[in-house]
């Protein structure tokens, strides 16, 4: 007969399966493929900066989960990312350039149309796009504008206005804007686009500040440039007069407006483009 177990006492708890070992690797950021998680944007003094500089290594976590190790992975701010949330920026090295201005009917997509011109005539592998903090959705740009596009060297190509995002302001890797409200906008749309956004004359107005470099390009280069821009902003004495960083409006106005806008976004964006192709060795 079978002795009953003495009172208080309990019977013995099979052991707990073990907890899988998680392992962290180290593994060195190759500069081809690193890119800017344009969740966070540009590092400054205190500022919250998701980008690793190029010494500092990936963190992966390798163990038994059922997720795949080989794909998650942790940069400085952001924590662990699995592969299939939405990364804001493209790892590759083509710029992504978004233009803002009110409606995507005229400045914003003039500026485009030109900037894809201009990168395309400069060597510069490059996505533009253009949006509207209060756009006319699915428009086309004014014939004005589209004639002045033509008349300073962009191809004759479609538009269809679309809205400003955050989403949209996220995925570029730099942001110009008409004037210094759209600015003002897109950062309070998006605050860590504060680092990468300019007014189209206020970016023309800081290039000359900035020295480019000589050597070869790197993978990065347009990100240490844009950098190198953003901290000169605060040290380069504002305009006289500050409506100097803005384009005039010119929808439902006279012919001559339109061709003072057109002339001052060419000028821009003559003067950008020259920036960023010697930032990127293209000279």
């Amino acid at each position: 007969m079978t002795e009953a177990p003495k009172h208080g006492r309990r019977a013995a708890k099979p052991p707990a399966p073990p907890v899988p070992l998680v392992e962290l690797v180290e593994t060195p950021r190759d500069p081809a493929t690193r890119s800017r998680d344009a969740v966070t944007g540009f590092r400054d003094a205190g500022e919250e900066h998701a980008r690793s500089s190029t010494s500092e290594p990936l963190v992966e976590a390798r163990g038994t989960s059922d997720r795949d190790p080989a794909i998650r992975s942790r940069d400085a701010v952001t924590g662990f990312r699995d592969a299939g949330e939405e990364h804001a920026r493209s790892s590759t090295s083509e710029i992504s350039v978004l233009v803002v201005c009110t409606g995507n009917i005229c400045r914003s997509p003039l500026a485009e149309h030109l900037l894809r011109a201009r990168f395309a005539a400069a060597g510069i592998s490059a996505t533009v796009s253009s949006a509207g903090t209060r756009a006319l959705v699915g428009h086309d740009m004014t014939a004005e504008a589209a004639a002045l596009a033509v008349d300073y060297g962009a191809v004759d190509a479609p538009h269809s206005a679309q809205l400003l995002t955050p989403e949209l302001i996220a995925h570029a890797d730099l942001v110009l804007t008409a004037t210094r409200e759209h600015r003002s906008a897109a950062v309070s749309m998006y605050p860590k686009s504060t680092r990468y956004t300019f007014t189209l004359n206020q970016l023309a107005r800081l290039m000359p500040e900035v020295e480019t470099p000589s050597r070869e390009p790197q993978p990065a280069g347009i990100d240490s440039f844009i950098e190198s821009i953003a901290a000169s902003r605060g040290m380069t004495p504002p305009p006289a007069d500050a409506t100097d960083d803005d384009i005039e409006d010119p929808y439902r106005r006279s012919a001559a407006v339109y061709a003072s806008a057109a002339a001052a976004i060419d000028a821009a964006v003559t003067t950008i483009t020259a920036g960023i192709a010697a930032s990127l060795g293209k000279r």
